[in-house]
């Protein structure tokens, strides 16, 4: 990340901003709730395609932006489709970052309105609690 701020130094980032840290799931939750961005970077397999990670979950649930590769199960299409976030093409990297820092730029004024959208998706579609009704039925 070093390399990252001194490449691009005026993307509106810089090292006091950004925290990686490691945790335990209640730790998470704390970390969730006072971050604003979510980063969901996956490989272009099938395993991912198919995939519906619980991490977008947790985010969505937190209220989080999600930037997230393109093709990641129905979680790319419910960022575009409902303006969460952004989907980036990790293995072009400069590209990449310039679209974050276009973003970032802009993100600030709708931080309230994403992470409203956010909590409401993530509540109606990434619960258990939204899928009850149907493991009932199911199990029945």
């Amino acid at each position: 990340s070093v390399l990252f701020f001194i490449k691009f130094p005026k993307l509106y980032l810089n090292k006091h901003n950004i925290r990686i840290l490691n945790g335990d799931k209640v730790d998470l939750k704390l970390h969730l709730c006072a971050s604003d961005i979510g980063f969901l970077l996956r490989d272009d397999i099938p395993m991912n395609n198919a995939a519906s990670p619980v991490k977008a979950a947790e985010y969505l649930n937190a209220g989080l932006a999600i930037v997230s590769s393109p093709g990641i199960g129905d979680i790319s299409k419910c960022i575009v489709e409902n303006n969460l976030g952004i989907l980036i093409n990790s293995k072009k990297l400069i590209q990449s970052v310039i679209y974050i820092g276009r973003y970032l730029s802009s993100f600030k004024e709708n931080k309230k309105s994403i992470s409203s959208r956010a909590i409401c998706i993530g509540k109606n579609m990434y619960t258990w609690q939204a899928y009850s009704s149907l493991y009932r039925k199911i199990y029945e």
